[in-house]
This record gives structure tokens, C-alpha cells and sequence, in this order.
């Protein structure tokens, strides 16, 4: 005898996220980490299973918060004859209602999970824009937007973390609609974090005088991150302006050995440091004693290292591109300038630099605008929906998204 789907989760769905790793670097797994204590508080049954194994991910931090994390240790990238057998098992012998994947791999695996068990649901995340570069017919990339058009008609709901991702994949695969669940940080948090911080203690600990003007920007270093676009606007300060800054860039990528011969090349070792990966509440110190954060990138999908930067009261210079628009809201909070612009970038930097009572006021209203918008309860709740709704719709059709939040 079948047991209607209201039975099984009156109130209580269990849901398993599928992500791809928990590694300590990332954006989208630091707010899983503060997302899923929070849903589980509401009354869902959350668990976190990882496909790949990274070093120094968040397993142990989310354990020790309550939440039930499996690993199937895969050795990364496209690997099913390692993961669905391990996958298959974790499945098959839990009563999921709602599969619930994160990034590329985390939503073609949780498609397939919901193929294990007839009658759950698959929620997809779009964390990311389309890479629409030009590319040879069938380039890999091109394969892994035909898998992605698959699960995305296929998937009980679609959810991305702002209007122009939303659009973008809207677009693109031809969905019906895409509901819309933006990133949200801990205002609250951050905002004591930065009052706690001893600006000249932190300064004197990287080397920057009191005087220098530093610049901090966090991000992966990958092209469409736009460092060197950052780099060129260095030397257009020095030229144009007659100073240079102190920039610390903080991350991982395949890039950062690059770019570190690049500021070389350019002579800006004195001035430029590619910093080692930091753990993410000493890189909030940093943000906060510095002048400004800048996000130069070429796209991006919401901006958490600007919201970031706003929470903790910092003025913030970022491209005026994808979610970072949405960010601003028309309010003018965020300094923001044409991507690839280093002339732009260039004189923004100038302006904060030259003019420190607009600095204070772009940074005392973009906190007000974070928290009244962007809060992390504001994305707990929003998720909490999501899944709620996606648990309770029957399953006898398939849709291919639900309104917009």
C-alpha cells in the first residue's frame, strides 16, 4: 500500500542537498553552512551529502552544528561510475522527499537521485551565470549545457539567487519561470564583528601604514574575476592620480600563480599581494579595516563578497553586472562602474579615496540597504518555502520552475 506524500512529510520533509564539496572557500558553501542549522530549526529534516573530497572543507563545522553530512568521496569532475553506486546505496535505504542540488554537479546528481526514488521532488540551484563565450560546436562545454537543459525541463522547481541569473537560464533553456531566492548574509554578525575590530591592529599585522589607502578584493582567480583589470587600474592611479594603493586579493583558482607574475611584471610587488587562502572571519577583519573592497568582475551572478563588504559597513566599488545591480537597487549604496573599465575603476577608487566623507555615506546606507533586503533570515525563509513547496506538490506532473519569490 502507497503512502500519499502528505503522510510521509506532514510539516517535516526530509531533504537531502546535494553539493558538490564543502571546501572552506567558497561563498555558496559558506552560506550552506550558516543555511542549513537554520532550516533544520524550522523543522525539516536536512542532510548534506558531498560528491568530491576537498582539504579543509566544512563537514566537521556543520556536524558539530547539528547537521548529518555524507561524503561519497569522488575524485571530482564527471565520475558516475564512482558516485551513483555510492549515491544509489545513501538512497535507497532514506525516505527523501525533495532532492536538493547545488552548483553543476550538485544538480545532475541530484536529478539522479530523484530517479532513485519515484515520486520525490528535485530542486535546482543557479548560482552562476552562462559561460556564452563562442566555442567550437562540441566543445565539452557545450555537452554540459545539453545536461544542464536536461535537468533544468526536468527539475519539480528551479530556483537561482537573483532576477539576472534567473533570466539568463529563463532564456536560455526555455523555462516556463524560475523562482528567485537571493544569497543573504548575517548582518548582525558581521556588523559586531567590525565593531570589534581593531582597524590599526589589523593594518599594522598586513604591513599597511595608516596612511595607505587599502583596497581588499576576495574572489576566486579565474579570468572572468577581473584582477587584472584591477591590476590596470593600479597603474592608471599612478599615473592619472599620482598614488598607488595597497591591494590585498584573497582566494583560490588556477589563475593566482599568473596573476602573481603578472603583478610582478608590472612592478607591483610593493603594492600588490596575492594573499594564501584565509579563513573566512579573518578575512572579514581584513575587509573591515580596509578603505574599500572591489569586485571588478566580468560577471556575476549575485556578489557575496559585496554584500559582505556592506554588512561589515565598507564602502564597495563592483562591475555593473548581473546580480551586483540587483544588490544596489537603484539606491546607489555600491560605487558601481562599467566591467573591463580600468579607467572607470581608476577614478571610482579615486573618488573614495578623495572625497572620505562620500565613502562613510555610500558605507552607512549600503549597511542599511543589506540589512533591510539581504539578511540571512530573509534567505533562510526563502528557502525553507522552496522545499516546503517542492515536498508538498504531487508528483504527477513535472514542471520546469514556479514563480519568482
Amino acid at each position: 500500500m502507497s503512502i500519499s506524500r502528505e503522510a510521509r512529510c506532514p510539516g517535516h520533509p526530509r531533504v537531502l542537498c546535494v553539493v558538490e564539496d564543502l571546501g572552506g572557500g567558497g561563498g555558496a558553501e559558506h552560506l550552506m553552512a550558516q543555511l542549513a542549522p537554520r532550516l533544520i530549526g524550522q523543522g525539516l529534516h536536512l542532510e548534506i551529502v558531498t560528491l568530491f573530497d576537498v582539504p579543509n572543507d566544512l563537514s566537521d563545522e556543520l556536524r558539530a552544528s547539528g547537521v548529518t553530512v555524507h561524503n561519497l568521496h569522488g575524485s571530482g569532475g564527471w565520475r558516475p561510475d564512482q558516485v551513483l553506486p555510492r549515491l544509489w546505496r545513501l538512497v535507497r535505504g532514506r525516505p527523501f522527499d525533495v532532492f536538493w542540488g547545488g552548483l553543476y554537479f550538485g544538480n545532475l546528481y541530484a536529478r539522479a537521485a530523484q530517479l532513485m526514488r519515484p515520486g520525490s521532488a528535485c530542486v535546482v540551484t543557479l548560482r552562476s551565470q552562462l559561460d556564452t563565450g563562442h566555442r567550437p560546436k562540441w566543445n565539452p562545454k557545450n555537452l554540459s549545457r545539453v545536461l544542464l537543459g536536461q535537468v533544468l525541463r526536468s527539475a519539480s522547481t528551479v530556483v537561482a539567487n537573483s532576477q539576472a541569473t534567473a533570466r539568463e537560464h529563463r532564456d536560455a533553456f526555455r523555462l516556463r519561470s524560475v523562482r528567485v531566492v537571493y544569497n543573504g548574509v548575517n548582518v548582525a554578525a558581521l556588523s559586531a564583528l567590525a565593531d570589534s575590530t581593531s582597524t590599526p591592529e589589523t593594518r599594522s599585522g598586513l604591513g599597511v601604514r595608516d596612511d595607505d589607502f587599502l583596497i581588499v578584493t576576495p574572489g576566486r582567480f579565474v579570468r572572468d574575476k577581473g584582477h587584472a583589470v584591477l591590476l590596470e587600474a593600479i597603474m592608471l592611479l599612478k599615473t592619472r592620480h599620482d598614488f598607488i594603493p595597497r591591494v590585498f586579493a584573497f582566494g583560490q583558482g588556477p589563475l593566482k600563480e599568473d596573476l602573481r607574475q603578472q603583478v610582478e611584471r608590472m612592478g607591483l610587488l610593493e603594492s600588490v599581494t596575492i594573499a594564501p587562502v584565509t579563513p573566512q572571519r579573518e578575512l572579514f577583519r581584513v575587509m573591515a579595516a580596509a578603505d574599500c573592497v572591489v569586485l571588478p568582475t566580468f560577471t556575476e551572478s549575485f556578489g557575496m563578497a559585496v554584500a559582505e563588504a556592506m554588512a561589515l559597513g565598507v564602502p564597495a566599488i563592483a562591475s555593473r553586472v548581473g546580480g551586483l545591480i540587483e544588490i544596489d537597487g537603484g539606491e546607489g549604496v555600491v560605487l558601481l562602474v562599467p566591467p573591463a573599465a580600468p579607467g572607470a575603476l581608476a577614478d571610482a577608487i579615486s573618488k573614495l579615496r578623495n572625497d572620505r566623507d562620500f565613502a562613510a555615506s555610500l558605507a552607512s546606507r549600503a549597511r542599511t540597504r543589506i540589512g533591510e533586503h539581504f539578511d540571512l533570515d530573509r534567505c533562510v525563509d526563502g528557502w525553507s518555502r522552496v522545499l516546503r513547496d517542492a515536498a508538498a506538490r504531487p508528483r504527477s506532473g513535472q514542471l520546469s520552475g514556479a514563480s519568482s519569490e
